[in-house]
């Protein structure tokens, strides 16, 4: 991190700051996989809220974390959430920051789950930009009775529907949001849960479980 912060950071932010932006990416780090308030974190690092987006644009031009935007369009009629959601583009940099420096560290984690969700969404962006695809066409959704899809990948006039998951047994309770879109403009495409099973297996008749190694 001193590296990133001496080479990359030195020359956009005042060196009295350095400490509070060092407070930023660990704040950052345990919000990988979860909506970005810059409220919230404002609050908890002791700065406002200007500050807090001025520091996120230095951390995305850096490629440290990058904003997932929500899903929208005007045929699904829902409440929909609409606040991006944050993912550290390393997890391995977001494991550090946390102080998750070992397999069995990372296993009794509470935020296993979350960078376990990091890691996929991750592996598949970097799967879309070397395939010469563009993340803006990636999404998220969430409404206002809870129901998420973690990633919705529109590519080809189709929307995929990927769950993160850390866990291995999943069934049709897990994947229900996705009949959330089902009145969506565009054709549906494919419909996974990515997770930490061994195997991939069918969980219904359009929806499969795939071992985040698949990726």
């Amino acid at each position: 991190m001193k590296t990133y912060l001496d080479r990359d950071v030195s020359q956009l932010i005042a060196l009295k700051d350095k400490v509070k932006f060092e407070n930023l990416l660990r704040a950052l780090a345990s919000l990988t996989g979860q909506e970005f308030i810059p409220d919230n974190i404002a609050k908890t690092i002791g700065v406002d809220k200007n500050t807090v987006n001025a520091w996120i644009n230095i951390a995305i031009a850096g490629d440290i974390v990058t904003l997932l935007s929500p899903y929208y369009e005007t045929s699904i009629n829902k409440r929909i959430i609409k606040r991006h959601k944050l993912y550290f583009n390393d997890t391995g940099f977001a494991c550090y920051l946390l102080g998750t420096d070992s397999p069995k560290a990372l296993r009794l984690s509470s935020f296993r789950g979350s960078l376990v969700e990091t890691y996929i969404h991750n592996e598949i962006r970097k799967s879309y930009l070397n395939n010469g695809l563009e993340d803006k066409n990636m999404f998220f959704y969430r409404d206002n009775n809870q129901n998420e899809i973690d990633l919705i990948l529109l590519r080809d006039g189709k929307l995929d529907f990927v769950e993160c998951k850390s866990g291995k047994k999943f069934t049709r309770e897990n994947v229900k949001a996705f009949s959330q879109l089902k009145n969506t403009s565009f054709e549906i495409g494919g419909q996974c849960i990515v997770c930490t099973a061994e195997e991939a297996y069918r969980i219904s008749s359009n929806v499969y479980a795939y071992p985040v190694r698949c990726l």
